[in-house]
């Protein structure tokens, strides 16, 4: 990707065509433009805006490098592969990290943030003290603890909301019977014991099932109540916009209580009671909601920098205050806004906001007209599908987690957009290639690499 990225500033190479790029620019554009508001500035605004700016530039180019990459259909296979892999290596890590501070084991703690932060970054040890119960003459009242995990992050929300993306597309996958070409065939692993005595031990393919459930373990451990309700939210409209076979939806479903009901009990046994602090957590959630309660959850506390990041916007409804500069309008207790929709408003204002509701709706058009040109029974199709669904969780994610600058976010938008481009050119009549060359005469061979492919 990096050699690309050179030959694409050395003009060797060209951006393939998408309508989704020129509403990435527009956002872009924005951005810079929030820099109308930091002309008296003291210096700290300036370095806040030219630090966001910076990441903003970094993760566009990222997303038109990955848009751009002339990869044939094995190659956009492998790249799959592998995301699904270093989730599923983020997700086991989660698990040992729990059963890690339980026992004191080493490498607890391998946060990869910045330097600056300390080794347990910070949000990674955060624990929980649930009281259950009323007090009352002569009676105990129950408390126990909780560790969060968040893996190789910073904040267990991350994780979550990072797993679910794989989570999503890779169930899709999977439960279509797809999950063989992008990550293990159905080939059975032989153990030979002699020139006559073979054991078969494993067919590869199952797998597949394993590292899924290795997904759902590392996404519900967290207790982070951000990505389950993404997660509920996105299963629900898989329902109801009939895009994706209710039966197997149903069958994700019981896949995650089966799930919840054997790890909880391992859980108890090894003395974390996880039924307990998710209950706790869940009617924290449902009491902050109705009550304003913050007792298990931090729902009142995001609520509260929502609100202030949009009382900040409405003083500044056309450009926003400024990239990264929202936390100077804030009262001095609110520092961050966890709220990514509310935070583009106040940095970006309508216009960025707009520019990336048009990045947003021209990319899941697209995708689902790439979906007619597909056939129904393709790999293709089922690709489509998750990604469309992957960005619909990210569009709800964001109103808990990551923002738009965030290179999680970004990272989805590009592969989305390049299976659109690589779609478009291959199952699109009347789509002339010559306007989604890549380089003067490699992509022509290269958009055709995969139409005499079986689907």
């Amino acid at each position: 990707m990096g050699v690309f990225g050179i030959n694409l500033v050395i003009r060797r190479v060209q951006l393939r065509h998408s309508p989704v790029n020129k509403f990435v620019i527009l956002f872009i554009f924005t951005g810079m433009l929030t820099l109308l508001n930091l002309f008296d500035a003291p210096n700290a605004r300036l370095i806040d805006f030219g630090t966001k700016a910076a990441q903003l530039l970094l993760v566009t180019a990222v997303f038109f490098i990955i848009s751009s990459l002339p990869l044939s259909e094995q190659d956009l296979k492998n790249v799959l592969h592998v995301w699904f892999l270093v989730a599923v290596v983020v997700a086991a890590y989660a698990v040992y990290q729990l059963l890690a501070r339980l026992y004191d084991w080493p490498f607890a703690y391998l946060t990869l943030s910045n330097p600056s932060t300390g080794a347990s970054g910070i949000q990674t040890g955060r624990r929980f003290d649930f009281t259950l119960g009323a007090a009352q003459a002569g009676r105990t009242l129950e408390t126990f603890q909780y560790v969060q995990v968040s893996s190789f992050f910073r904040e267990p929300t991350w994780l979550g909301s990072y797993l679910l993306s794989a989570l999503i597309l890779f169930g899709v996958l999977i439960l279509n019977h797809k999950g063989h070409l992008v990550l293990f065939k159905p080939t059975r692993l032989v153990l030979t014991l002699s020139n006559k005595s073979r054991l078969n031990l494993l067919k590869l393919s199952r797998l597949n099932w394993l590292f899924l459930g290795i997904l759902l373990v590392g996404l519900l451990l967290p207790v982070a109540l951000g990505p389950y309700v993404s997660l509920v939210i996105t299963l629900g409209l898989m329902y109801i916009l009939r895009r994706f076979y209710p039966q197997r939806i149903t069958k994700l479903i019981l896949l995650l209580f089966v799930l919840l009901f054997f790890g909880g009990l391992l859980l108890s046994a090894l003395g974390i009671d996880f039924f307990k602090v998710a209950s706790a957590r869940i009617s924290g959630l449902f009491a902050g909601v109705i009550h304003g309660s913050e007792v298990g959850t931090s729902y009142p506390v995001r609520l509260e920098r929502s609100l202030a990041a949009l009382k900040v916007w409405a003083s500044y409804p056309i450009l926003g205050v400024g990239l990264n500069n929202t936390h100077y309008y804030t009262p001095a207790e609110i520092t961050l806004t966890n709220n990514g929709w509310a935070r583009l408003l106040s940095d970006q204002g309508l216009l960025g906001f707009g520019a990336m509701v048009l990045v947003l709706w021209t990319l899941l058009w697209g995708l689902r007209n790439s979906l007619k040109a597909v056939k129904l029974s393709s790999w293709w199709y089922f690709l489509i599908i998750g990604l469309s669904f992957v960005l619909i969780s990210d569009i709800v994610d964001t109103f808990i987690t990551f923002n738009w600058t965030h290179p999680v976010r970004w990272f989805t938008l590009a592969v989305a957009n390049l299976v659109y481009i690589r779609t478009r050119v291959e199952f699109s009549p009347g789509v002339p290639e010559a306007m989604n060359t890549i380089g003067h005469s490699s992509d022509t061979s290269l958009s055709r690499s995969g139409q005499g492919q079986t689907l």
